[in-house]
C-alpha cells in the first residue's frame, strides 16, 4: 500500500458518489494459510499485550508495526473507505450478490505486469463471464512505462478479457498508443483519480490537532528513494529559498516507518515548496498549487512522470540525475497557475464525463 493508491481509492470514491452511484472496493487479499495462521496468533498476542500495558505507565508506545505503511494506510482506510466484505475470491457470482452492477478498474500502474504480477488477472476482470451482466470499465489505467513489459502468456491473458470492458480509459498518453497496438481497442487519457477532487476536499479528512502540529512555510521533501544526490538537491533548494526542509512520508529512511496519511496530507497544504521523486507526490504538488521540483525515478517508472508534466507544459520542472544542477534555476522560475489550474479543470470535466457515460451506459 501507499499514499497515492489509498488517496486515488477515496478520491474515486468521493466522485463516484457526487455522480449519485455508490461505490465499494473490493476486498480482496491473497495469502497462503500459514501467513495468516501467522496473522491470527500476531494479532491475539498483540491484543493480551496491549491489555496488560493499559495497566501501566507504557499505554502510550506503539508497536513498530503500528508505524508500518501497511498498518498506517489500513486505519485511513477503515475511517473513509467503503469496503465489501471479504471475499476469499472474487467472481460473477460473488460480485453480482453484493448488489454490483458496474466495475471500474485503475489506476496505478494497474496494467504493469512487473509491478502487479499477483493481481493482473483481477485488473482485467477476469473473474467476470464474457456474457456477465455486470458492467466494466477502466479508468486511468496505468501501463507506467513506455515500453511493452508483457510475456505472451500475460499479453495472452489480457487480450481474452480486453472485450470485457465497455469503455477504457488511460493515465498516460502512451498508454492510448499501447492499448490500440496491442489489444486493438480506443481508448482515451484521464486523470489519476487523485486529481480529481481538489485540497479543500481532501483537508476534510485531517483532524485539526494534525494540522496544527505540521509546521507551515517548510521545504516539503517527499522522497521515495533517497540518496546522496537527491539530499544535495534539497540543500540548494533549501538554500535558495531561505527555508528549513520537512521530511514527510518514510519516517526515517533505513525503516518502514511512516507518516499517517492525514499527516502527509497535512504537509502538502501546509509547506511552500515540494521536492519529490514519486509520480504521487508530483500529482498533489500540482493538485494543491505548490511549486515543486518532481525527480523523475526510473526505477519505478518514468514515462509516467513525463507524461503527466506535458499535460500540464511542467515538463521544465522535471529533473533527471544528470541534470540536478539546474536546480536552482528550476526553483527561481515562475510558475503560470492559471494555465495550470485551466487545463485542470478541463481535464477534471473529461475525465467525470467518461465516468457518466460508462455509469449510464
Amino acid at each position: 500500500m501507499n499514499y497515492g493508491g489509498m488517496l486515488q481509492n477515496w478520491a474515486l470514491q468521493q466522485v463516484l458518489r457526487k455522480l449519485s452511484a455508490e461505490p465499494v472496493t473490493i476486498f480482496y487479499k491473497r495469502s497462503s494459510r500459514l501467513f495468516k495462521l501467522y496473522r491470527f496468533c500476531r494479532k491475539t498476542a498483540v491484543v493480551s499485550l496491549k491489555k496488560l500495558l493499559k495497566r501501566h505507565k507504557y499505554a502510550h508506545l506503539r508497536f513498530p508495526w503500528e508505524l508500518s505503511s501497511h498498518h498506517l494506510m489500513k486505519q485511513f482506510a477503515i475511517k473513509n473507505i467503503a469496503f465489501t466484505p471479504y471475499m476469499p475470491q472474487p467472481s460473477d457470482e460473488t460480485i453480482t450478490a453484493e448488489g454490483i452492477e458496474a466495475v471500474v478498474i485503475g489506476s496505478d500502474q494497474v496494467w504493469r505486469p512487473p509491478f502487479n504480477k499477483q493481481w493482473l488477472p483481477l485488473m482485467f476482470c477476469d473473474f467476470l463471464k464474457a456474457d456477465s451482466q455486470v458492467k466494466a470499465a477502466s479508468f486511468a489505467a496505468s501501463f507506467g512505462t513506455t515500453e511493452w513489459e508483457y510475456p505472451p502468456r500475460q499479453e495472452a491473458m489480457a487480450k481474452r478479457n480486453i472485450g470485457k470492458f465497455r469503455a477504457i480509459s488511460v493515465r498516460e498518453d502512451f498508454g492510448i498508443d499501447l492499448v490500440r497496438e496491442h489489444f486493438g481497442r480506443e481508448a482515451v487519457q484521464t486523470l489519476d483519480p487523485s486529481m480529481l477532487v481538489d485540497e479543500a476536499e481532501y483537508l476534510t479528512t485531517i483532524p485539526d490537532e494534525v494540522m496544527a502540529n505540521v509546521p507551515a512555510g517548510r521545504v516539503g521533501v517527499f522522497i521515495l528513494d533517497l540518496t546522496d544526490s537527491k539530499r544535495r538537491v534539497v540543500e540548494t533548494v533549501c538554500r535558495t529559498l531561505g527555508k528549513e526542509p520537512l521530511y514527510f512520508g518514510r519516517i526515517d529512511p533505513e525503516t518502514r516507518f511512516f507518516d499517517p496519511v492525514e499527516r502527509w496530507l497535512a504537509a502538502y497544504s501546509k509547506c511552500d515548496f515540494i521536492i519529490t521523486d514519486s509520480f504521487h507526490g508530483t500529482a498533489f504538488a500540482i493538485n494543491f498549487g505548490k511549486p515543486f521540483i518532481s525527480l523523475v525515478n526510473l526505477a519505478r517508472g518514468g514515462g509516467r512522470f513525463h507524461s503527466l508534466l506535458s499535460m500540464f507544459n511542467l515538463s521544465d520542472r522535471l529533473m533527471e540525475e544528470n541534470s540536478y544542477d539546474k536546480t536552482e534555476a528550476i526553483v527561481k522560475a515562475e510558475i503560470n497557475w492559471t494555465e495550470v489550474d485551466d487545463k485542470l479543470s478541463e481535464m477534471r470535466r473529461r475525465s467525470v464525463d467518461f465516468l457518466q457515460q460508462f455509469l449510464n451506459s
